[in-house]
């Protein structure tokens, strides 16, 4: 809203995320860059026929991600110009991921993927990698979102049926829970650790 020259262009948009700087948003027009401060938008990737069911996006290293639980699939858009290439698969050859039940994905490196049934997992390069939460004095339940990112040393997850944010380190240890009033309503969340 409020975006001149662009606000057809982000009507229907489902999903946002920031890259570098860069405001983007996924949906009916694809990928789309919104610039706050100059109030316009512009088409950085058409919709995709390879889309199925886009969960969640996210950016990375100068490429956008998209959640597909629909195909059960990562779909990498490389960088470039100011615009972002077609959808290529982000899992290796043979790697067949279940993500129907997928919710949220962070990246760090890795792809973090969390599902509605309450499972954490984890990929780097493509591949599974063992990845489980121990010390829990409850399991998740109904989880909506998961963040980490390069600089951080933690893993966050918004356990909505628990009505808490989950705290593990990298290695699925358990390190802090946060409660409040309220927090049945998040859907998504950002942690900066540096700023505590």
């Amino acid at each position: 809203a409020g975006v001149v020259g662009g606000g057809s262009l982000v009507a229907g948009a489902k999903l946002v995320t920031g890259l570098q700087g860069r405001g983007l948003v996924w949906g009916d027009k694809g990928i789309v860059e919104v610039n706050l401060d100059q109030k316009t938008a512009a088409v950085a990737a058409e919709p995709d026929e390879q889309w199925g069911e886009i969960v969640d996006v996210k950016g990375f290293g100068g490429n956008m991600y998209l959640l597909d639980k629909g195909k059960s699939q990562v779909w990498k858009h490389a960088g470039g110009e100011g615009k972002f290439g077609a959808a290529t698969a982000w899992f290796k050859p043979g790697v067949k991921p279940d993500l129907s039940e997928a919710v949220a994905m962070a990246i760090d490196g890795s792809v973090w993927l969390v599902t509605r049934t309450g499972k954490v997992v984890k990929y780097t390069r493509g591949s599974p990698e063992a990845f489980e939460i121990a010390g829990l004095d409850e399991p998740l339940q109904e989880p909506e979102g998961i963040y980490a990112d390069a600089d951080s040393q933690r893993l966050y997850v918004l356990d909505k049926g628990n009505r808490r944010v989950v705290v593990v380190d990298k290695g699925g240890e358990y390190q802090a829970q946060y409660r409040w009033e309220g927090i049945d309503q998040v859907t998504d969340m950002v942690a900066a650790e540096a700023a505590k």
